[in-house]
């Protein structure tokens, strides 16, 4: 079937499904790469819910238009890249737009296929506090991370970018909610859990690559 074939189908679920196939991703492949737990997204390939606030997220994810993936018309295929700038963690603990950073001819610059515009950036994963093997969202050290600094508002288990508010500095951790409490979790168990007050920068929305 061709990646821009526009014939609908039937259900939101099933262009989901028909669509992560074709690219040979498992339901647990799509669920990491979007956000989501793996159960909440066979939810929806199962059309057990008609909507879900990760539509821009699992289209970009599986390359598709947001149109074709709401309504099954349209061009299917996504036909255009963005581009996120690599910065260091010390840019990205005061980001607020890529048209505020101090970029120049040297600075590298990553595809994508998330259209965020001046939101996204990507940083380098360094230390093994997000490493854990066991872990579905294990981050290996000098892993290529892309942000989405548009979501401020991740929900719990989303891995995030967040400015430590007393120390004025930025970590990558997971986010974790249990009712009005929320804190910072790294993935490698061997660290410390981060209750201080934190300020959430960004979301997680893909690993591409190692230095």
């Amino acid at each position: 079937m061709s990646l821009n074939d526009t014939r609908p189908h039937e259900s939101l679920g099933q262009r989901i499904k028909q669509r992560r196939l074709e690219l040979n991703m498992s339901l647990r492949d799509l669920s990491e790469k979007v956000g989501m737990s793996h159960t909440a997204l066979n939810t929806i390939e199962k059309d057990k819910v008609e909507n879900s606030r990760y539509i821009i997220e699992i289209a970009d994810a599986l390359g598709v238009t947001q149109q074709w993936l709401l309504t099954g018309s349209g061009m299917k295929e996504k036909q255009f890249f963005s581009f996120a700038p690599l910065i260091t963690m010390e840019q990205a603990a005061s980001f607020t737009s890529i048209n505020d950073l101090d970029l120049d001819e040297n600075t590298r610059w990553f595809p994508t296929v998330y259209d965020y515009k001046d939101q996204c950036f990507a940083l380098v994963s360094e230390g093994t506090s997000m490493e854990n093997p066991a872990d579905p969202h294990h981050i290996p050290s000098g892993s290529y991370v892309i942000f989405n600094a548009a979501n401020k508002n991740p929900d719990s288990g989303q891995l995030v970018l967040a400015k430590l508010d007393k120390l004025d500095e930025a970590t990558f951790k997971k986010l974790v909610i249990e009712g009005t409490n929320r804190y910072l979790e790294p993935l490698n168990p061997r660290y410390p859990i981060i209750t201080d007050d934190f300020t959430i920068i960004a979301t997680a929305v893909s690993l591409i690559g190692m230095l």
